[in-house]
């Protein structure tokens, strides 16, 4: 089995995760005011 082969595998298991419009939303008007840093605002 080669390398690449492998690496293809991994990357097929890989799920993105979604947001909703209004967590969109909520992290750019946060992150304009300028108030909290956005690692801050996600949690």
């Amino acid at each position: 089995m080669s390398i690449n082969s492998s690496n293809t595998n991994n990357k097929s298991s890989f799920i993105r995760k979604r947001y909703s419009n209004d967590f969109k939303f909520k992290v750019a008007l946060e992150s304009l005011k300028g108030e909290k840093t956005i690692n801050a605002i996600c949690k």
